[in-house]
């Protein structure tokens, strides 16, 4: 598939990921969730933090309240939908 990228952990599961430029962002992250079918409050629960956390890592740049999310958070999301 054109543009589709594999992302691989190292327990040997894979996932498709529909961007080139693969890695937290707040649009990468609401595209995985919708794609995945995950809530916020999903993400939230699978990152153990908490909703207004997972919430404000989907807020753009420059927004009063957005918060990077961390690179450990990331890879624990990767890691669920990997194993799914």
């Amino acid at each position: 598939m054109a543009g589709m990228q594999n992302v691989s952990f190292f327990n040997g599961a894979t996932i498709m990921i529909n961007n080139m430029e693969f890695g937290y962002t707040p649009a990468n992250l609401k595209r995985l969730r919708q794609e995945y079918g995950l809530t916020q409050q999903q993400v939230a629960d699978i990152t153990k933090s908490a909703l207004p956390t997972a919430q404000r890592w989907e807020m753009m740049p420059g927004q009063k309240n957005y918060i990077n999310m961390p690179h450990t958070k990331w890879l624990e999301l990767l890691q669920f939908i990997a194993q799914r």
